[in-house]
């Protein structure tokens, strides 16, 4: 009703004009996924001072729902928040392949450096470098690619792969980033990636069963329903920014639902 009282014309008008702009691909719109829940922000940040929080709602239901909701919600905080030439840090997972499929090209001139490896051919849309490149690409931004697995099958191997100089060098970058964007994993959810990105042996999917692993950030640190850290013999093996980089990073945005 304001756009017809401005224009001077009908609702219909204005609802048939929309209709075959959206059509032609003129006009998008879309739900801006801020603001639907502030008590229940206001509660959170009373329980944990110097977070801010952002809660939205699937309305549907679905993981592919929620993950549109979250992928909004977080492209508006970056267009509204995030600085030109900001250096990004990011994780991996369908959480944030999601958002970064959602950015809006506004947030520009920005630098995206993968948080982790991850060289399997397994879900490669879900690998950090991946994830780095969609939004680079989608803001006109930049990046690199990290050159090596998300978890090594030893110490040894881990240790020969941050010794070679492309590797070390995305990493060390990575962990001077002025932001970090990632999601908390669930391994064992009905949604969860785990099983599709090729970057768990056999041998460390029972470990984290063993060790009852409830979530985890970037493959750096595991956490059981305690809150209490645990699988550490796995999470050493991550290659990447470690659990202590990552804490020091300026501003983290933690993306979960």
């Amino acid at each position: 009703q304001q756009i017809a009282t401005t224009l001077g014309c009908s609702r219909i008008q204005v609802s048939r004009t929309l209709q075959q702009a959206r059509a032609e691909g003129i006009v998008e719109i879309k739900i801006r996924y801020n603001n639907f829940h502030p008590e229940t922000e206001a509660r959170l940040h009373g329980a944990f001072p110097g977070v801010s929080f952002k809660v939205v709602d699937s309305f549907e239901g679905s993981t592919s729902a929620l993950h549109k909701a979250l992928a909004a919600a977080t492209g508006t905080y970056l267009e509204t928040f995030l600085p030109k030439n900001a250096t990004v840090g990011v994780g991996w997972g369908s959480t944030l392949h999601a958002v970064a499929n959602y950015l809006p090209y506004q947030v520009s001139a920005a630098r995206f450096l993968p948080l982790v490896g991850g060289q399997s051919q397994l879900g490669i849309q879900y690998h950090a470098s991946s994830v780095a490149s969609t939004m680079a690409q989608r803001t006109g931004g930049s990046t690199e690619t990290l050159l090596a697995p998300a978890v090594a099958a030893t110490q040894e191997e881990k240790q020969s792969f941050v010794a070679a100089r492309q590797v070390s060098d995305v990493i060390d970058e990575a962990a001077a980033c002025s932001y970090a964007i990632f999601s908390v994993g669930a391994p064992f959810s009905a949604s969860s990636t785990l099983r599709r990105v090729g970057y768990f042996s056999v041998d460390d999917i029972e470990l984290l069963k063993r060790e009852k692993a409830a979530c985890d950030i970037i493959s750096a640190v595991y956490f059981n329903s305690d809150g209490e850290r645990c699988a550490e013999n796995l999470a050493t093996r991550m290659v990447g920014v470690s659990d202590s980089q990552r804490q020091s990073i300026g501003t983290k945005i933690c993306v979960a639902g």
